[in-house]
């Protein structure tokens, strides 16, 4: 006897609670499959979560330190090592015209005879804005390395790019200098607000 004639023989009363029970294992099988899919979208959820709230934690923590880091960047702005390291304070043109000065006063004291001297564009790099100053001038050896150590040991800091040395022996008279010399001098801007 198969299967489907033994439910034609079983009473109505069995045969609706086998009906229902099959009812209710066709529901627990789908509910399962349904949660089987949604586990791991609510682990990644619990993951995101969780990794959301580690953020928010270290969030606090930064705000609730926020007066006392503003306090150490203003204490290290007054620093005394700090002094002097940037160009002067003021507009960009006293800044400018200050550089143009120092070089002026280094190649003077160096021996060195200055041919010309020409501003360059502010540019910004990791530091904050740069002034550059685009310099010529004619010199020994000896002026040359006078005046490249005045300039980068002394105070404001700047820093020399671009150095073009060329021997100019052909086109000097017996006792001029017999180097011609290019180069840029950067210096830094004070930060805004410092």
């Amino acid at each position: 006897m198969t299967l489907l004639a033994r439910l034609r023989l079983m009473p109505h009363r069995q045969a609706r609670v086998l009906a229902f029970a099959l009812l209710l294992a066709a529901v627990g099988l789908l509910l399962s499959l349904a949660m089987s899919v949604q586990l791991p979208a609510r682990s990644g959820l619990r993951a995101a979560v969780a990794t959301a709230e580690d953020g928010l934690v270290r969030l606090r923590e930064l705000a609730a330190r926020r007066e006392a880091l503003r306090a150490e960047v203003e204490a290290l702005r007054r620093a005394p090592a700090l002094q002097n390291v940037f160009l002067a304070t003021g507009s960009e043109a006293q800044a400018t015209a200050a550089l143009q000065e120092r070089v002026k006063r280094a190649v003077a004291s160096g021996g060195a005879r200055l041919v010309s001297l020409e501003a360059l564009p502010v540019r910004s790099q990791d530091g904050g804005p740069q002034l550059g100053l685009r310099v010529r001038l004619v010199a020994d050896t000896g002026a040359l390395q006078r005046l490249v150590c005045a300039l980068e040991v002394g105070r404001p800091f700047v820093f020399l790019d671009a150095l073009y040395v060329r021997s100019r022996t052909a086109a000097a008279a017996p006792g001029e200098p017999s180097l011609d010399i290019r180069f840029d001098v950067w210096g830094f801007l004070a930060p805004a607000g410092s």
